[in-house]
């Protein structure tokens, strides 16, 4: 604060006259009215902050999952050798949040040792909703790019704390695309 310190002076008639101090400064009232504004403000802009979070969550684990399948299509051009995405337990893929993809040297469709893998997670509070994929909940890309025969396409879809469903097509020719 700046205090101004006004000297006393003698005025007429012999009085003495002081001049006030000034200062700058808010307050009380004035800080106390900019916190209530300041709070009822974030107040209404939570739920929405929140929900918008969740939301970004969710989309970074569609992106993850496009480009993984991307990738693994690529891939599997590029080394001329067949390349799985394999979701789930093989029992159920409903709350699944983890997929791996590995090359399937020997053919058989199946993670074994010696076979290069990658295992990836999906971002906290996603996970796969469903996986439907005929016959088998894999997706696997031949050395063309397309799915191998007997997968003949699905969707796999990404759920989140939001609410909000993200769906991904696999076409039989091993295109990955939104809806």
């Amino acid at each position: 604060m700046v205090w101004k310190k006004l000297d006393a002076r003698r005025g007429a008639g012999g009085r003495t006259r002081v001049k006030a101090f000034h200062r700058s400064g808010f307050t009380l009232v004035e800080i106390m009215v900019a916190v209530v504004v300041a709070g009822v403000l974030m107040a209404a802009g939570l739920p929405s902050f929140i929900h918008f979070s969740r939301s970004l969550s969710q989309k970074q684990a569609r992106d993850l999952l496009e480009g993984s399948l991307r990738l693994a299509r690529q891939q599997a051009v590029t080394s001329h050798r067949p390349i799985v995405v394999a979701f789930g337990n093989g029992i159920s893929t409903a709350g699944v949040t983890t997929y791996s993809v590995h090359t399937d040297v020997n053919g058989d469709r199946v993670k074994q040792i010696g076979e290069p893998w990658k295992s990836f997670t999906l971002p906290g509070g996603t996970q796969l909703t469903s996986v439907s994929l005929s016959p088998i909940d894999s997706v696997i890309f031949d050395s063309s790019g397309a799915l191998a025969p007997s997968v003949t396409g699905g969707s796999v879809v990404v759920g989140g704390q939001s609410g909000d469903l993200d769906t991904l097509l696999i076409s039989a020719t091993g295109l990955v695309y939104r809806p």
